[in-house]
């Protein structure tokens, strides 16, 4: 197995059978309140930012050993949580232009 996936197995297992009911729950209720939102004010789409920082670069050994970085994966996902929470749709589009110098690829 891939050792970041490896870490993410590790992570799953962390979590209880109540805290997972919850996050159902959670997301349930989500669900239906965005629902209504689009039904209420006709909306077709939500729009925002994909990401607010350019690709990191991988740490030393985070190949070969994995790495588990919360605050980092928080940051990325600040603009993508709702919708990759709730399983909807989504597009990604670049909006601005940068240098390939600046980006890790």
């Amino acid at each position: 197995m891939e050792p970041n996936t490896r870490v993410t197995v590790g992570l799953g297992l962390s979590v209880s059978a109540v805290e997972a009911l919850a996050c159902d729950k959670l997301r349930a209720w989500a669900f239906s309140y965005v629902n209504s939102m689009f039904a209420e004010h006709g909306l077709t789409a939500i729009v925002s930012p994909t990401v607010p920082i350019s690709a990191p670069r991988i740490p030393d050994g985070g190949i070969d050993a994995g790495e588990s970085n919360t605050e980092l994966v928080v940051e990325m996902m600040k603009y993508i949580f709702l919708s990759n929470f709730l399983g909807m749709p989504s597009v990604s589009v670049r909006a601005a232009a940068y240098h390939a110098a600046a980006l890790c690829v």
